[in-house]
């Protein structure tokens, strides 16, 4: 039986001039799937391409993601960046070997390519039972997970 990882997550990012979204998916990457979906995403074919995947991805293919950018360039909110994804045969395991590891080294590329990392936020949860959630504390530039600090509600169906 295969353990799925369901991903949701947002990057803020930040920059002076030239909001450009093209330099934010060159670092981001390809994203692919075994069947493309039909989201008018530019998703590749997950087969030819897995080795040119820098996403984190499971059996059936890779996170996926969109990015928004805004028009008003002398605005310094610059992108938003949607990450989503469920990734088949991800276990525990990936999320702490490849997912964890991905997301410190996405952030990191973004402050070298002279971004502003304002908020960036990712859930995982995996079905085998546990669910991680990362923080970057843009103030300190670490990674969080579910720390003292940090004040999480849990949201029952019968919540809302």
């Amino acid at each position: 039986m295969s353990i799925w990882t369901h991903i949701n997550g947002n990057i803020r990012l930040d920059e002076f001039i030239n909001h450009d979204n093209e330099k934010v998916k060159s670092i981001l990457g390809k994203m692919a799937a075994y069947k493309k979906e039909k989201s008018g995403l530019p998703i590749e074919d997950f087969s030819i391409l897995k080795e040119d995947i820098k996403l984190p991805y499971g059996s059936e293919g890779s996170i996926l993601y969109s990015v928004i950018t805004n028009s008003d360039e002398s605005s310094l909110p610059a992108h938003s960046i949607s990450l989503w994804g469920d990734l088949r045969d991800f276990d525990i395991n990936s999320v702490e070997d490849s997912l964890i590891p991905w997301f410190k080294n996405i952030l990191s590329e973004f402050i070298r390519e002279k971004l502003i990392v304002r908020n960036a936020i990712l859930q995982a949860e995996v079905e085998a039972g546990v669910t991680f959630i990362l923080i970057a504390d843009t103030n300190n530039m670490n990674i969080q997970k579910n720390t003292i600090d940090i004040k999480i509600i849990k949201l029952k169906e019968t919540d809302f």
